[in-house]
């Protein structure tokens, strides 16, 4: 238990943080200021803002972009060192292992561990909607931050609101739902999130109905698998038994266009969260330092992390595991056109490995079929690198092993956008 507002107790980076007491002290309040709510039958409306967020140095960077994937599985294994604890906790007890603080006058939950941090945050904003049955907006944030990695994700949602709702109740809310989403791992649903939403803020006594829209929730799978895996959990992997696992992060490192990850096809695969299959969520483009949201006072070594990109993440596991291996497709195309590229990817139960980008936005299952029907597998599996003829951009692409991952996960590295070799002058 926390010793309030002890110096031993509190992150190196959170340098003035105040201590106000374990986020689950607040809830008597909750039930007491909502006494009188009334949301008059209108659910809230919740969608995520965008894909998650990485901020991280310039050496990570380097790192994913050349696909050293040596310093990958380090970097992994660091975020496993120091988020494993933290996020077994947070699986357990939730809200609990939460601390209320504030930082530069504003108040936050957060927990840390070592060099592990998770944070909830939200603050309203100027409503926007032309619907006078919602009366607020509210932007929520949950971060994770690993201090040896050097790498934070964050990802952002919004709410509409018919009636007020405090702020420590959104976070806290927050927090709930994530919580119980790392306890399932990736057998998650998640359309359940509104049901959910609902029955946590029920036992506050706040009676709330909630809405996601259907063309977000493979938004919403791919933000809860972040949640879930962050950058790699090793604890997370020894549940696994006897599945082949495809686990395929898209960087966009362009500057100037939004990719689309738009559409898989799958052979003896189910994809994590994605229900009915469906495979389609927006990565904007490559963004300047500074503008993301970080929890107010971030500081010491945080000032490093100068490099921000948007990330999407897709699982993809075997449903049967006797003899067999498992295969996809996915195709990724520019946010203003149908250009892009698709990806096929083939995991044979006793052969190596195969994998290619094939030029074009096609439809997954009409790639999946021409490169298996005709052996269009790239030489070098491990580490390709293609230009995008229709849009111009230099695709890199890699993964880590072959055949014998450890735990069956194979991990696929796929950079939208990064410099060209070729071109001296490329510049992000």
């Amino acid at each position: 238990m926390y010793q309030l507002n002890d110096p031993n107790n509190i992150p190196s980076i959170f340098k003035g943080l105040k201590i106000i007491g374990p986020a689950v002290d607040d809830i008597p309040m909750f039930k007491q200021t909502h006494a009188n709510f009334d949301a008059n039958g209108v659910p809230a409306i919740f969608t995520p803002v965008s894909c998650p967020v990485l901020s991280t140095t310039a050496n990570v960077k380097n790192i994913y972009q050349n696909l050293d994937f040596p310093n990958i599985r380090y970097l992994e294994n660091a975020a496993s060192d120091d988020l494993t604890w933290l996020l077994e906790d947070f699986k357990k007890r939730g809200l609990e292992c939460f601390q209320k603080v504030e930082l530069d006058g504003k108040k936050f939950l957060a927990a840390w561990h070592r060099g592990g941090i998770i944070w909830c945050c939200a603050e309203f904003k100027d409503i926007k909607s032309d619907d006078p049955n919602y009366k607020y907006e509210a932007t929520a944030v949950f971060g994770t931050f690993s201090q040896n990695a050097m790498i934070a994700g964050i990802q952002s949602y919004n709410l509409k609101l018919p009636n007020l709702l405090i702020e420590g109740v959104i976070a806290s809310l927050l927090v709930r739902v994530f919580a119980s989403y790392v306890a399932e791992g990736l057998s998650f649903v998640a359309s359940a999130i509104a049901a959910r939403l609902a029955t946590f803020l029920a036992t506050w006594g706040i009676e709330l109905a909630f809405t996601v829209p259907e063309f977000v929730l493979p938004l919403v799978a791919a933000c809860i698998v972040f949640t879930i895996v962050f950058i790699g959990l090793e604890y997370l992997w020894n549940f696994l038994n006897r599945q082949y696992t495809q686990r395929v992060q898209f960087f966009n490192w362009d500057t100037t266009q939004q990719w689309v990850v738009d559409g898989q096809y799958s052979d003896n695969a189910v994809i994590a969260g994605h229900d009915d299959g469906v495979l389609k969520f927006a990565i904007p483009k490559m963004l300047l330092p500074g503008q993301t949201v970080i929890p107010p006072g971030f500081s010491g070594p945080i000032t490093s992390l100068d490099t921000v990109c948007f990330y999407g993440e897709a699982i993809w596991q075997n449903y049967s595991t006797f003899l067999q291996g498992n295969a996809m497709a996915c195709r990724v195309r520019r946010d203003d056109s149908q250009d892009g590229f698709t990806w096929v990817f083939n995991n044979p139960r006793f052969n190596s490995n195969q994998q290619t980008i094939l030029n074009g936005a096609m439809d997954p299952k009409d790639a999946y079929n021409l490169v298996f029907n005709n052996n269009l597998w790239d030489q070098n599996p491990t580490s390709s690198q293609k230009m995008c003829s229709n849009t111009r951009n230099y695709i890199t692409y890699g993964m880590d092993y072959l055949s014998n991952a450890p735990k069956d996960v194979y991990n696929v590295v796929i950079n939208i956008g990064p410099p060209n070799p070729a071109n001296t002058n490329s510049k992000l």
